[in-house]
C-alpha cells in the first residue's frame, strides 16, 4: 500500500560527525562541519489540525508548519545524543524536523513528521 498523493522533496540530513564537540582526543573544541546528505524522497505533507499544533513546543506556533508522512524515517534534534534534524526542502523554503512518530494506518506503516520553516540559504 502506498501513501496517498506524494510530493517530492529533498532532505539535507547532517553529517553524524558534523557537530561541533571536544572531539581531537586532545581536549580541544572541534567546531561543526557543514557537509551533509542530500537525499531525494516522496512524502505526504498536510497542513497541521489543531489537535497537531498543540503538540509543537509553544516557540513554534505561529511559525508556518506541515506534517510530512513518509517511509523515510526522519530525524528531529536530539541534544542528548549529539544529532542535529533533518532539513526539508520543498516549495523554494526549508523545513527544519521538530517531532517524529511512527504511524500505522491500515496495512501502511511510516513516520508521521512535523516540520517547522526556518530561515536557511
Amino acid at each position: 500500500m502506498r501513501l496517498l498523493q506524494t510530493d517530492t522533496f529533498t532532505l539535507e540530513r547532517p553529517l553524524e560527525s558534523a557537530v561541533g564537540g571536544y572531539d581531537d582526543g586532545n581536549g580541544n573544541w572541534v567546531p561543526k562541519s557543514t557537509k551533509s546528505h542530500i537525499i531525494k524522497a516522496k512524502a505526504s505533507i498536510q497542513p497541521l489540525s489543531g489537535i497537531d499544533l498543540q503538540k509543537l513546543p509553544e516557540a513554534f506556533k505561529d511559525v508556518e508548519s506541515y506534517l510530512v508522512f513518509t517511509k523515510l524515517l526522519l530525524r528531529s534534534v536530539d541534544s542528548e545524543e549529539g544529532i542535529e534534524a533533518d532539513i526539508l526542502k520543498f516549495d523554494n523554503k526549508s523545513y527544519e524536523v521538530q517531532r517524529v512518530e511512527y504511524w500505522r494506518q491500515l496495512r501502511t506503516k511510516h513516520y508521521k513528521c512535523w516540520v517547522v520553516k526556518v530561515e536557511r540559504p
